[in-house]
């Protein structure tokens, strides 16, 4: 047996069997060669050649899928197939990429994280398989930021109850949300932008009595910025001008100025006040009406309470006395008729009935009175003296409590009795 080429081997097993083993081709051509079988013996020398064709090897190949892959600035890996008709071996372009090789059908991409907030960042990966090759594309976004006024943690404390409205710079790379915790008091601009851009956010009045809280979140892909809110409760004031009242019994009216910052109620549990206007809401001049008293023992309170509907702890009072009714009587009657009265004077006593301070008044001098003031009830003594005037007269006793008047008429005679003098009678008629 005989062959020609090294990569072909030729083993005589026995006399009637051989083997051919030959090596791999690692060329893309086809090779052939021959083997010569040769056999000698007695009746001479006999040879047989066998001719042998090896095909080349496939040409190499490989690809990946996908061949290109965009990660965010925190993604970290991603996994790609691989298909080659051989080993390969991969390279990276940049050192923020690295590969791992799982198996010959499959790879794992592995990038760090992009810090940059101005630019995207690319790089490659190279597979190759014998003299082939292919590219996986790697482009890692810039790293998203966004900002309020140049923070991305801002608060706002201590707004004040009655609002406001904020402007500020929002500074982002790229395209941005702002969403409002609450949009019934917390309102902005604008929910949608991109890039620089200064905008507005108002705050509304506040009219509970108590503090809120709230927030408007600006996002720029996997970074945000926010702004919290704290706004002061309402602080609700009122006042009323005059805060007390007194009258007389009589009926009577007056107006009541009240000072507020909100809206408001009042009220009373005494029937005998009018309330011009129960509610309203800021300043406003409200009339008070009492019905007249005819209570004569004591005076009568009411109170007239303002109270505040968003803060009842807010209250303001208007205290009303109303007096009682005057009065003053002699012997029981407001008018006492002392009439003829004797000519020679006489002395009376009466009996006061006052429910107050009340004083008497004379103006002639034949009328004594045994005092002219007195407190409550008491006796009061009146002397008229002799009547030498030679005719009839009259005078007024006045009482007064308070506006209550009781008087005492007193009407004296002239003396009628004749009286002798010298050298004539005179007879009195």
């Amino acid at each position: 047996v005989s062959n020609d080429p090294d990569w072909l081997t030729v083993t005589k097993k026995s006399s009637t069997v051989a083997s051919l083993k030959a090596l791999k081709n690692t060329n893309t051509d086809p090779r052939s060669a021959t083997v010569t079988f040769t056999c000698t013996g007695d009746g001479g020398t006999d040879s047989k050649t066998v001719n042998v064709s090896q095909i080349g090897k496939d040409p190499d190949s490989i690809f990946v899928t996908p061949s290109s892959h965009t990660f965010a600035y925190n993604d970290t890996a991603k996994n790609i197939t691989v298909t080659a008709n051989g080993d390969w071996t991969a390279t990276s372009s940049e050192d923020w990429i690295t590969v791992e090789k799982k198996s010959l059908a499959s790879a794992n991409i592995y990038v760090t994280e992009n810090t940059d907030i101005a630019n995207d960042r690319t790089g490659k990966v190279t597979f190759t398989c014998g003299t082939s090759s292919a590219d996986f594309n790697v482009i890692q976004t810039k790293k998203d930021s966004i900002t309020i006024d140049g923070k991305s943690d801002v608060s706002w404390s201590d707004i004040v109850s009655s609002g406001t409205t904020k402007t500020f710079k929002v500074a982002a790379n790229g395209p941005w949300t702002a969403v409002s915790s609450d949009t019934n008091w917390l309102n902005i601009s604008d929910t949608e932008g991109s890039g620089d851009k200064t905008i507005s956010l108002t705050v509304a009045n506040n009219e509970e009595i108590k503090s809120r809280t709230g927030s408007v979140t600006f996002k720029r892909g996997n970074s945000s910025a926010v702004i919290n809110v704290t706004q002061n409760a309402m602080v609700y004031t009122l006042s009323v001008d005059p805060s007390a009242w007194n009258l007389k019994s009589t009926s009577s009216s007056i107006d009541i100025d009240v000072t507020s910052n909100g809206p408001w109620a009042a009220s009373t549990t005494a029937d005998w006040i009018t309330i011009g206007s129960k509610s309203g809401n800021g300043n406003a001049t409200v009339k008070l009406t009492a019905n007249e008293y005819t209570g004569t023992s004591k005076d009568r309170l009411a109170k007239v309470v303002f109270k505040s509907t968003k803060d009842i702890n807010v209250t303001a009072d208007v205290s009303i006395t109303q007096s009682k009714r005057d009065l003053i009587t002699i012997d029981d009657l407001t008018y006492y008729n002392w009439s003829d009265v004797s000519s020679s004077g006489t002395t009376k006593t009466f009996k006061v009935t006052a429910n107050g301070p009340w004083t008497a008044v004379c103006d002639d001098e034949w009328v004594k009175l045994s005092n002219s003031v007195g407190t409550a009830n008491s006796d009061i003594t009146i002397e008229v003296l002799e009547n030498t005037s030679g005719s009839d007269r009259s005078e007024t006793v006045t009482f007064k409590c308070g506006a209550a008047t009781a008087i005492i008429e007193i009407t004296q005679l002239k003396n009628r009795f004749i009286k002798a003098v010298p050298s004539k009678l005179i007879c009195l008629v």
